[in-house]
């Protein structure tokens, strides 16, 4: 039984079930309630969102969620225009306290809106109502699954930070902004090497939607204002159903009611009738696995000494890598050590550094290849031209050119904490990072690897043995919250 004092905070959502029987929610509103208002074509609004709206008092929202109000409700209501101004959206909602509160958001409130802003505040008082998200109806209108799709938003972030994303995922949907454009976001895709299709929309659902197909390289010739659209990127070459569908003039809600009106659309001329140009899949060294070792066979090489893929892969796994590690490859050779490395710590930075022109000019042609922006290429001797860059948490050490010494010693005097590892192939090299490692009273662990592979000779396989390397592994500093020489597991 309720109160008749509680009766005015209570309301009943009436909804029509299976065979018209009526099923009924209780929306208390003593509690905020956070409206998604969709795309902004009222046929988009769910009856539940219309019910909330219509028994509001006190309403807050951006410019156009509070439009679309007003054609669902001209009554008179107190209104608040959000606007970005966000600390006066509190003190508004505490001031109408006593009236039935709602906060109308564009999309669906979970989906990058003020929800996350609004917890803060008011932890335990809110109730929130869906919407369809901008997101949503741009794969609707791409005729595209969105299950596996990755989102990410532009919005306060720079544009670089999204390239490790949308080079391990085959589907990926960005919220632009008007500080980085579609066409600057193309230059930059195409400067990475990253070719994909592309499904572009803007204020869809309304008479101003647009709508753009076509391909990377056709992003850059992009004019007009397409802030706050949605970017769907699909590389077909990964399969999937990631095609994207060409939009069709004329579907959709936007013709009916009050929002009538032509949807101007701005397809790629130079996309042909079936479809644009594919991503090359597979191609550039491209790896589709997850493990380390890439073969050999993957990198340019030449005449330039390269860590061998079993040697690689156990490098990789000392080395205990996270996404957003800063790396130096000393001695990087064919870089590539520092390929895989800047595969696994995409959210990082690997720095190749090597001395010799012709291993600069191959890791050159690697990072190209494998289409690596967060690889930078230090041409120099070591340790000098390791001055002027970031402090690493994760070194490899390849090749030293005799100056081993001198590396370690900066090392620990720039106040280097994390995780050295070195492959080295000579006792008396190893004798001396032991030394070294033993005056500063640090830790060393040593690996002998041998790799033999088997070769067919006539009917026979015979073994063909490799170099043994010794890969010692050294933790310098210790690990915030984990005591010297306790376990990490």
């Amino acid at each position: 039984m309720v109160l008749m004092s509680d009766h005015i905070w209570r309301s009943t959502i009436q909804l029509r079930g299976q065979g018209g029987a009526v099923l009924a929610k209780e929306r208390d509103w003593r509690k905020i309630q956070v409206v998604g208002m969709g795309p902004g074509h009222p046929n988009f609004l769910p009856p539940v969102a219309r019910q909330t709206i219509q028994e509001a008092e006190a309403v807050a929202g951006g410019p156009r969620a509070l439009e679309l109000l007003h054609t669902l409700r001209p009554a008179p209501m107190v209104t608040f225009t959000i606007d970005r101004r966000l600390p006066e959206l509190i003190a508004f909602l505490k001031e109408h306290q006593d009236k039935r509160r709602a906060v109308l958001v564009s999309g669906d409130p979970g989906f990058y809106s003020v929800l996350s802003f609004l917890l803060r505040f008011f932890p335990g008082q809110l109730e929130v109502i869906p919407g369809i998200s901008s997101l949503q109806l741009a794969f609707a209108e791409a005729v595209t699954p969105w299950q596996d799709a990755f989102s990410m938003s532009l919005h306060g972030r720079p544009a670089a930070d999204l390239l490790p994303a949308i080079r391990e995922q085959a589907k990926v949907a960005i919220l632009t902004d008007a500080n980085f454009s579609p066409a600057r976001l193309g230059d930059l895709l195409e400067k990475a090497g990253l070719e994909r299709e592309v499904w572009l929309g803007q204020t869809l659902s309304t008479p101003k939607e647009r709508v753009f197909r076509g391909s990377v390289p056709d992003l850059r010739s992009l004019t007009g204002d397409w802030s706050n659209a949605i970017l769907i990127l699909s590389d077909s070459a990964r399969g999937g159903g990631n095609q994207l569908e060409r939009p069709k003039p004329g579907t959709g809600p936007a013709k009916a009611g009050q929002f009538e009106g032509e949807r101007p659309k701005e397809d790629n001329p130079a996309a042909g009738e079936e479809g644009v140009r594919p991503a090359a899949g597979g191609e550039g060294g491209r790896w589709p696995f997850a493990t380390p070792g890439l073969p050999d066979a993957c990198f340019q090489r030449g005449a330039v000494p390269m860590t061998k893929e079993e040697v690689r892969a156990l490098v990789l796994a000392k080395l205990r890598l996270k996404r957003d590690s800063l790396v130096y490859d000393v001695g990087a050779g064919t870089g590539s050590v520092a390929v895989e490395a800047a595969l696994i710590a995409n959210r990082g930075r690997v720095y190749a550094v090597e001395r010799e022109a012709e291993a600069v000019t191959l890791i050159r042609q690697n990072r190209v290849a494998f289409q690596l922006s967060n690889l930078e290429v230090v041409e120099g001797e070591a340790p000098e031209v390791l001055e002027g860059l970031p402090l690493a948490d994760r070194v490899f050490v390849g090749g030293s050119g005799g100056r081993l010494a001198d590396l370690l010693t900066f090392l620990g005097k720039r106040g280097f904490a994390g995780r050295l590892v070195l492959t080295i192939i000579s006792l008396e090299t190893l004798y001396e990072v032991l030394g070294f490692l033993q005056s500063k009273r640090l830790q060393g662990e040593v690996v002998l690897l041998q790799v033999s592979k088997a070769d067919l000779a006539g009917k026979h396989h015979l073994l063909r043995a490799g170099n043994p390397v010794f890969v010692l592994t050294s933790d310098w500093g210790t690990a915030p919250g984990r005591k010297e020489g306790e376990p990490l597991c």
